[in-house]
């Protein structure tokens, strides 16, 4: 295990190290060849070896600030991606409890829904927390930021931003991958694999969300000259509400109805509406012969690309991402500026300029996908289990 790149346990680091230690040193022990001087030697070179990777780590794993507080994660909803259960919120607790051991999270899902989503936040607001990492469902959720800065909560954005102008001094950063930049990496997928006048179709996430729209602004950057020039023939573009698969099974189904299957290509909101997609394409008889591009990167994602029912998937490190808002979270309460270098933009909003650290990206497909499991973010056994050897590499 690669103890500075994967952070998804660093207890398991810390163990994995401490029994290499012990079982080196049993070796020496045990060894009746082995004189004082050499026993001190071995003894020696693993102290050195456990110590050598401690100060990397230790620089990114050290308490930000000591005193106790509660944070309130007002999120977005869990039906909508499996990643925020199983990724986002998780990583984001587990970091919190190194840069700020004595703070809670107290999360909330309002699944989707503008108006849960606002009782929650007034809820928690009430109960006067210590900061607000939210992830709003609503590209105008004025009303929520203008409770939480006169309840003199400080606000930290995750993933989705606004589109209106948000009250002075609330909003203290913003972490997420640039939307621009996925739309613009899911057309050039496109435009690399798919030939002159191929028939390309796009399913956008839910519309409500600025994270789509400047999704669906990046495709275009890069698209309208090809459908302009014929290159590509725009076939069908539909929006499934929520980035909910079933929405999405029921659009991808439409467009094939309309166009009698002719469809080369679809780019996808994300993967979970890219695998409510596939039972719509399998059951056209296109499985396996429709580029299917998304985003995100989750284990079913990338299990359907290993199976060739899916093609390609925006991917970013979402233990990176939720760490870096989970470091937002704590230098915020302990009133500290974050490190030079962490926030590498700005995000103009009005006349406002909020910081904000963007996650790196690149598209993972089969020819790839080897780089996911080295990063950490998910296991070969993940990926692997149950396909058959005719997958081939990485999982066999």
């Amino acid at each position: 295990m690669d103890c500075n790149r994967n952070r998804r346990s660093v207890a398991t680091c810390v163990d994995a190290e401490a029994i290499d230690f012990r079982g080196r040193l049993l070796t020496a022990v045990r060894s009746a060849r082995m004189g004082f001087g050499a026993f001190f030697l071995v003894c020696a070179a693993a102290v050195f070896c456990a110590l050598a990777v401690s100060p990397a780590r230790a620089a990114d794993d050290q308490a930000i600030y000591d005193k106790s507080g509660s944070i309130a994660f007002i999120g977005y909803s869990e039906a909508g991606s499996a990643r925020w259960r199983a990724i986002d919120y998780p990583n984001f607790e587990k970091r919190m409890k190194i840069y700020a051991p004595n703070v809670t999270t107290h999360f909330y899902d309002p699944q989707g829904n503008a108006a849960t989503q606002l009782t929650m936040a007034r809820s928690a607001i009430l109960s006067k927390p210590s900061l607000i990492v939210f992830m709003t469902v609503s590209n105008a959720p004025r009303a929520i930021l203008d409770e939480a800065k006169n309840a003199g909560i400080p606000v930290a954005l995750y993933i989705f931003a606004p589109t209106e102008l948000p009250p002075d001094n609330t909003i203290v950063g913003l972490v997420r991958s640039d939307p621009l930049e996925v739309g613009k990496l899911q057309a050039q997928y496109v435009l690399d694999h798919e030939p002159q006048g191929a028939h390309l179709a796009i399913v956008d996430g839910d519309m409500a969300m600025d994270f789509a729209q400047l999704m669906h602004r990046g495709m275009l950057d890069l698209l309208k000259p090809a459908f302009d020039s014929g290159r590509l023939k725009l076939v069908g573009n539909a929006v499934a509400q929520g980035w909910l698969a079933a929405n999405a099974q029921a659009q991808v189904a439409s467009i094939l109805t309309a166009n009698s299957n002719q469809v080369d290509a679809i780019i996808m909101g994300n993967d979970n509406m890219a695998l409510g997609a596939i039972p719509a394409v399998r059951n056209a008889g296109l499985e396996g012969k429709v580029l299917i591009v998304a985003q995100d990167a989750i284990v079913a994602a990338l299990r359907a690309i290993m199976q060739g029912q899916m093609t390609g998937t925006v991917y970013r490190d979402f233990h990176e991402e939720s760490d870096g808002i989970a470091k937002v979270a704590a230098y915020t309460l302990a009133k500290r500026p974050l490190p030079d270098g962490f926030y590498q933009s700005e995000l103009k909003i009005g006349s406002q300029s909020i910081p904000q650290r963007q996650t790196p990206m690149t598209i993972v497909d089969k020819s790839n996908i080897a780089q996911v499991i080295k990063d950490g973010m998910a296991t070969k056994e993940e990926i692997c289990q149950g396909l058959p050897s005719s997958v081939g590499a990485p999982c066999y």
